[in-house]
């Protein structure tokens, strides 16, 4: 159990993983703690099946630049800065069984909790420590879930960790209803208050950020429903403003 939580059985298949034991082994070395975050630990509640390719996002405490490049070296992989500021890396690494994507940052925040906290729905703020994933070893739960997003998942909501995170990055009005569009989710009553105020800031962000969340929404099976959502937010008079004369 972790946090009162279930752990899934999807642990027990990727702890076995050949790359995600080499991250644990260069994090132990290099002194760091290391973090399986968002959407790789919210899809072992979802049940989805693995897939050939991985992508997984790692938080790490300190120095996320730095152990990308020792990763990448010890792999024979490929390594990309995707964001000075942020401290954002990425390896890419291809087995003849599997394709690895894998995006390392360092907290965004002094704590693991505050990351998580500033990350844009309860159910991307889960996050699995990897070292007490592979060796079972150290305190605490394998899987952290500080803000109920294992209960949101199985209420099939999608909640906002905190009304700030919309107004920071409006493009998570979209996102959320992505992710309701794609994994048959409803909005969370104060989510939809929350994204309501901020739609008007969808005008500054850009076309190519939404083009892509919009396409998510448009090429899912149950479109139909979020899309009236999307009217009745006024978001489509925003992003496509000759819907406006076409009603």
């Amino acid at each position: 159990m972790a946090n009162g939580v279930r752990v899934p059985q999807a642990l027990g298949v990727i702890r076995q993983d050949p790359v995600l034991r080499t991250i644990n082994a260069v994090a132990r070395e290099q002194r760091i703690g290391i973090y399986l975050v968002g959407g790789a630990v919210r899809d072992m509640f979802l049940r989805r099946a693995s897939s050939r390719a991985v992508e997984w996002d790692f938080a790490a405490d300190h120095n996320a630049l730095e152990f990308g490049k020792i990763l990448a070296r010890t792999l024979s992989a490929s390594y990309v800065v995707l964001d000075a500021d942020t401290r954002t890396a990425r390896v890419i690494y291809t087995t003849p069984e599997r394709s690895y994507e894998l995006d390392i940052a360092d907290f965004r925040a002094p704590t693991l909790r505050e990351d998580l906290r500033r990350r844009d729905f309860t159910m991307n703020a889960l996050c699995c420590d990897v070292r007490r994933l592979v060796e079972g070893s150290g305190t605490g739960p394998v899987i952290r879930d500080p803000f109920n997003g294992v209960a949101d998942i199985r209420k099939r909501s999608v909640r906002v960790t905190r009304g700030l995170n919309i107004a920071d990055d409006p493009l998570r009005i979209l996102r959320g209803l992505a992710f309701c569009a794609q994994l048959n989710f409803s909005l969370e009553p104060r989510t939809l208050a929350v994204m309501k105020k901020s739609t008007a800031a969808l005008r500054r962000v850009s076309p190519e950020r939404i083009r892509e969340e919009l396409a998510k929404i448009l090429k899912a099976p149950r479109s139909f429903g979020r899309c009236r959502i999307m009217d009745s937010l006024g978001i489509w008079e925003i992003i496509l403003p000759e819907t406006r004369l076409l009603r």
